[in-house]
């Protein structure tokens, strides 16, 4: 049994509203922070936190998108390479993760 169309386009909306909050919430904030004080103008200020966020939000979505559509085409149609690069992406992240804990106990 398949989940309902409904069910899909609701797991989609959530995800996109979760990567939405991961690209305002990024360790960029402490540079958004220190940037904004510098300003003297609070309107700039604000201004600024906007078009931050606003970028963040679209800098995200088209990650994702260059991330999800060659997996989505390659599911339906060649398997084989979607397991591939499910798990290059895997392998990816994984290392990028190793490597940011390995430079961060380190330094």
């Amino acid at each position: 049994m398949s989940a309902s169309p409904q069910r899909k386009d609701a797991v989609r909306n959530r995800a996109a509203i979760l990567d939405a909050t991961r690209a305002l919430m990024a360790g960029s904030a402490a540079l958004l922070v220190l940037a904004v004080s510098q300003v003297a103008n609070p309107v700039y200020g604000m201004m600024y936190v906007a078009l931050f966020g606003v970028g963040s939000m679209l800098g995200m979505g088209a990650l994702s998108t260059v991330i999800a559509v060659p997996l989505a085409v390659s599911a339906r149609w060649l398997t084989w390479a979607n397991r591939g690069l499910q798990g290059a992406v895997g392998t990816i992240t994984i290392g990028i993760g190793v490597m940011a804990i390995y430079t961060n106990l380190l330094s």
